[in-house]
C-alpha cells in the first residue's frame, strides 16, 4: 500500500508556500448580498496558517508513520480542492495558487489530481457544475484512488475536507438545505470514523442554530483548523 516513509513521503515534510493574500474586496456588510462574492473571504483565510502544520511534522521527535502523514496530506488536499473549485466553476475569485498547492500534494501520496474541465458557458450554471465536478466528477474519482490506496478512513477525510467549505456557501442560500444535504451527512461520516465531536461539533451547532453566515463561515475555518490539529497530534503519536 505504501513505499517506504522515509523516501516516498519526505517532500510532505517541507513547509509548503503559503498562499498569497489580498485586501478582501468582500469584507463588508454588502458582501452576503452578492451569492456570486460571498465565499472570497474563506478562500483568502482558510489556509493562512497551513505553513505551520507541515513545519510541526518537520519537527516531530519520531518520524511518522507513511499512513499518519497520509491523513493529513489527504485532509489538506481536500480542502484545497475544493476551495479552489469553488473559486474557479463560480469564477469568484483566483483558484490557482490553490489547486497547484493540493496537486502538488496530492502527487506526494500517489494520487493523481486532473485540470478543471470547462467552465459552463452560462455564469448562472456555475454552482451546478461545481457540485457536478464534487459528487460525480474528479473529485469522486479523486476519492475512489484514495479509498483504494489508503482504505476508508483517508478517503471519509478527503470528501469531508473537498465538501466542508460549501457549507457556508449552501447555507447563506439556505440554511435547511445546508443543514440535511451537507452537515447531517458529514456527522455521521465523522462519526463513523470516530473523530472527536470536539472538532465538529461547533459548526453542527452553528448550522442547527441557525446563527449568522459569518459564524457558519468562522465555525467551518475552526474545524478545518482543529482536524488538521488533531491529525497532525496523531502523526506525532501525541493523539489515538
Amino acid at each position: 500500500m505504501f513505499r517506504t516513509a522515509s523516501s516516498r513521503l519526505s517532500p510532505i515534510f517541507q513547509i509548503p508556500p503559503a498562499p498569497a493574500m489580498a485586501n478582501d474586496p468582500t469584507a463588508n456588510a454588502t458582501a452576503r448580498s452578492k451569492p456570486g462574492l460571498v465565499l472570497r473571504r474563506t478562500v483568502l483565510s482558510a489556509f493562512a496558517l497551513t505553513p505551520v502544520i507541515y513545519c510541526r511534522l518537520a519537527f516531530a521527535q519520531n518520524t511518522p508513520s507513511a499512513n499518519d502523514v497520509a491523513k493529513v496530506a489527504v485532509w489538506f488536499v481536500g480542502a484545497k480542492l475544493g476551495l479552489a473549485a469553488m473559486a474557479y466553476f463560480r469564477n469568484t475569485a483566483d483558484y490557482a495558487a490553490f489547486f497547484n498547492d493540493a496537486k502538488s500534494r496530492a502527487k506526494e501520496i500517489d494520487i493523481d489530481v486532473n485540470d478543471f474541465p470547462p467552465r459552463p458557458s452560462k455564469s448562472t450554471d456555475g454552482l451546478l457544475a461545481l457540485l457536478d465536478y464534487m459528487n460525480r466528477g474528479d473529485s469522486a474519482h479523486i476519492e475512489s484512488q484514495i479509498f483504494q490506496k489508503y482504505g476508508d478512513y483517508h478517503a471519509t477525510l478527503y470528501d469531508v475536507s473537498s465538501k466542508m467549505f460549501l457549507i457556508p456557501l449552501i447555507y447563506d442560500l439556505d440554511p435547511d438545505e445546508a443543514r440535511t444535504t451537507l452537515v447531517d451527512g458529514m456527522r455521521k461520516k465523522l462519526a463513523a470514523i470516530n473523530m472527536p465531536d470536539r472538532l465538529w461539533q461547533p459548526l453542527v451547532d452553528a448550522v442547527a442554530a441557525k446563527k449568522s453566515f459569518d459564524d457558519v463561515r468562522t465555525a467551518t475555518i475552526q474545524m478545518n483548523n482543529d482536524v488538521l490539529d488533531y491529525l497532525v497530534a496523531v502523526a506525532r503519536g501525541q493523539q489515538h
